[in-house]
């Protein structure tokens, strides 16, 4: 049976330890990694590099990103900066799965080439944290905040942050971090007292040092659709009452079997007979239910 997984992970704040800025320079700001696995050793990587320019005209920015085992993704390319923030996609780039830590080499310059000196910059810089999809699970009518990363630098934890409104991101919880972690940790917050439908929520990792990353925004709305799966019992195949962005099929036991995309039919041929749980996503928010599988 063929089966994959996708991990995505969010944005991504650097350290940014400057060199100095007697000048107007360009500044890599961050950078949104989305990396998916393959199945076979080996991933694909695409990154969203965010860059300005601290003060004055146009500036540039060399970046540099690499895996720590030795292969190079995103290798001494010049862009361009402004004072207006703006950003540069990359990829994606098919190696070796990764085994070790990312990071990221950059440098600044005071003219839009990359030539001359460089007035800031930084160089193996490990990506502090690495974020697997975060989302909102709905389950009952219960909502839990559930997010992982792949690994995790100078991590001290996570600020859980509800927006209501026109209002500032507001923080309701904290939940510590590993610290140092080279593999998949998963993290979850109750929303149950802090529900209100509509409203937005992330979630803020701090460093060790006070640098900060971010999840992406995530609206709960558990009860604003009512999605439904038929038929139950199925046979070859199961449905969806509209189109979900992902599901994962689980056994019993909670071994995955299944997992897709952008779809509203799944082909259950492969499956054999029996109970299993399918999760699903639509606009931003994780549903759970279950079926049973008839013979065929």
């Amino acid at each position: 049976m063929y089966y994959f997984k996708k991990i995505t992970l969010a944005m991504l704040v650097l350290f940014l330890p400057f060199l100095g800025f007697s000048q107007n320079c360009g500044v890599l700001d961050s950078v949104s990694t989305s990396i998916s696995h393959n199945g076979n050793g080996t991933s694909n990587y695409s990154f969203v590099c965010y860059i300005s320019t601290t003060s004055g005209g146009g500036k540039s920015v060399n970046i540099n990103i690499y895996c720590g085992g030795g292969d190079t993704l995103v290798s001494t390319t010049c862009e361009s900066t402004s004072t207006t923030p703006t950003s540069v996609s990359f990829g994606p780039y098919t190696i070796n799965t990764c085994s070790t830590q990312l990071y990221v080499d950059w440098y600044g310059y005071t003219n839009s080439t990359c030539g001359g000196s460089s007035c800031s910059g930084s160089s193996g810089t490990p990506v502090p944290v690495s974020w697997i999809d975060s989302r909102i699970n709905c389950e009952d009518g219960h909502a839990m905040l559930q997010w992982e990363t792949a690994s995790e630098w100078n991590n001290k934890g996570f600020e859980i942050q509800q927006k209501v409104g026109e209002n500032e991101y507001h923080t309701l919880g904290y939940v510590a971090g590993k610290g140092q972690s080279h593999e998949v940790q998963s993290y979850s917050f109750d929303l149950n007292l802090y529900a209100v439908p509509g409203a937005y929520y992330r979630v803020k990792q701090v460093d060790y040092s006070g640098n900060t990353s971010y999840t992406k925004d995530i609206k709960l709305n558990c009860a604003e659709k009512e999605i439904y799966i038929y038929p139950n019992p199925a046979n070859n195949s199961v449905n969806f009452s509209e189109e979900v962005h992902t599901y994962r099929i689980t056994d019993a036991m909670g071994k995955e079997v299944l997992f897709g995309t952008m779809t509203s039919t799944v082909d259950l041929e492969d499956l054999e007979s029996g109970f299993y749980f399918i999760s699903y996503e639509i606009e931003g928010v994780w549903r759970k239910s279950s079926f049973i599988k008839a013979e065929n």
